[in-house]
């Protein structure tokens, strides 16, 4: 569904509200992380690089990840894995003061 200054967007579980509004970038590291296919990767990071979309950080994640701003300066991270993978990751090497719940 859409209307003149914003859509909603939902797939499977998951739904979006995406509105018009000035855009309001923070300089913290919170981002929203979407998983892509590993046969996939590469190749959206490639045209995302030709298009010069510019990255605000480099990885140092578990996995394969490429953190790119939106054209509001919005932070997004493309990543091969998901959230399995990443608690996965931290089992073995855990973020400081990491604490399970």
């Amino acid at each position: 569904m859409k209307w003149q200054r914003g859509a909603y967007l939902s797939a499977g579980d998951l739904w979006l509200c995406l509105t018009l509004g000035e855009p309001c970038p923070k300089a913290d590291y919170s981002h929203i992380a979407l998983s892509v296919e590993p046969g996939t990767f590469h190749a959206l990071c490639q045209r995302l690089k030709e298009h010069l979309v510019p990255q605000w950080q480099d990885n140092t994640s578990e996995g394969e990840s490429l953190y790119l701003l939106d054209p509001d300066g919005y932070k997004l991270e493309i990543h091969i894995g998901d959230l399995a993978s990443r608690l996965k990751a931290l089992e073995s090497n855990p973020y400081q003061g990491l604490e399970w719940l």
